[in-house]
Formats: C-alpha cells, sequence, structure tokens
C-alpha cells in the first residue's frame, strides 16, 4: 500500500466528516502496509474541542497496535492531519 492509498483512508474520514457539520479532518493509523485504525473529527457532536480525529483514532487502535513505531496518516509531512 503507497502513501497515498493511506492518505486517501485519512481523506476520507476528512469527508465524512465535512458531511457530519465536523471540521474537515481525518486520521488513519498504519503500521507498515497493516490497518489499524480510522477515525474523524467529532467535535462538535461531542461538544469539546478534544475530539480530535488522531486522538480518536489512538483511543480505538490502542488493543491493536503491536509496535509503538506505527504510521499515522493525517497531516504534517508524513501525514498528521488531512483535511479538506
Amino acid at each position: 500500500m503507497t502513501d497515498e492509498q493511506k492518505m486517501e483512508v485519512a481523506i476520507k474520514q476528512a469527508e465524512e466528516a465535512k458531511r457530519n457539520g465536523e471540521w474537515p479532518f481525518g486520521a488513519a493509523i498504519f503500521q507498515g502496509d497493516t490497518f489499524i485504525a480510522k477515525n474523524r473529527c467529532r467535535e462538535a457532536y461531542e461538544k469539546t474541542v478534544l475530539a480530535h480525529a488522531e486522538l480518536h483514532a489512538v483511543k480505538t487502535s490502542r488493543p491493536s497496535i503491536p509496535d509503538p513505531r506505527v504510521e499515522a496518516f493525517a497531516g504534517d509531512h508524513r501525514g498528521v492531519f488531512a483535511g479538506r
């Protein structure tokens, strides 16, 4: 799986967030080519600025992360915030 394909998973989460009236941010976590978790911004729904996409992705992934060296795709140079 390419980095672009991994980013597309996060971008689709961002698009879903936007459709739901949220800020358009999504996140996806991979270890190598293995998908671990994905999530989107939920600030309006949860009524807290702490409902970031990457935080939700990490929370839902913790039981399944076999190694702390995972790739988070969502927007800086590697992807730690993908928004549209």
